[in-house]
């Protein structure tokens, strides 16, 4: 295969069209209600954190971790959400929504690796000597 055949940078990488069985779509359709689930249920937390807590917590640093906490959480529940699109087209095809969901999702993933990796432990300037 040379370079001047291939005319799309996706057939670098997809073979091609992933079909979606019944089970699959079963088990798809299962994460799409749990991202909605999951958002339905942070949104309003978020809100509330940032409403009726952040006067409490203004002076602390735990608001902004717990923030990016929720917004990481957001944005792994809108990347499940959008798998919405490959069940109703039953495949999964390379092309602008895929790279969206992919990036949506990796922010996600790297956003609450890094409150995973923190483990909610605040470190005070001065706290220890």
């Amino acid at each position: 295969m040379s370079a001047d055949s291939i005319n799309d940078v996706s057939e670098l990488y997809a073979p091609g069209p992933a079909q979606y069985g019944s089970a699959e779509v079963a088990g798809v359709v299962s994460l799409v209600i749990a991202g909605i689930l999951s958002i339905v249920a942070v949104v309003p937390a978020l809100y509330g954190v940032l409403k009726w807590l952040r006067p409490k917590f203004a002076s602390t640093r735990i608001l902004p971790f717990f923030v990016s906490l929720l917004v990481a959480n957001i944005l792994q529940a809108i990347g499940t959400i959008m798998n919405a699109s490959w069940v109703r087209e039953r495949n999964v095809l390379p092309g602008s929504l895929c790279s969206a969901q992919a990036g949506i999702k990796q922010a996600g993933n790297v956003g609450m690796a890094l409150w995973c990796r923190n483990n909610g432990h605040v470190p005070i300037p001065g706290a220890y000597g």
